[in-house]
């Protein structure tokens, strides 16, 4: 068996093999993946945390435009009541 060692990254979960492995040959692979570093994993949880913020807030902004949408309605009905005394 002959051992050849190379780099790829990864693109749609496929890597591109050498040209030098051909067609039809049946080969045995052997996966070693640098590990995630505890920034990497920090910056992950922060983007989530930020996301979830965001939509918190737009969830907030939602519901204080219906309310002021509502509110719009109510202070048309008071000066209509005002005018009409």
């Amino acid at each position: 068996m002959q051992a050849i060692e190379f780099q790829a990254v990864s693109h749609k979960q496929h890597i591109r093999l050498p040209d030098e492995i051909p067609d039809g040959m049946t080969i045995r692979v052997l996966l070693l993946m640098d590990e995630i570093k505890d920034s990497d994993k920090v910056t992950q949880n922060q983007k989530l945390n930020q996301l979830t913020a965001q939509l918190e807030q737009a969830e907030q902004d939602i519901a204080l435009g219906r309310y002021v949408e509502l509110n719009k309605a109510g202070v048309a009905q008071l000066f209509a009541q005002i005018k009409q005394r």
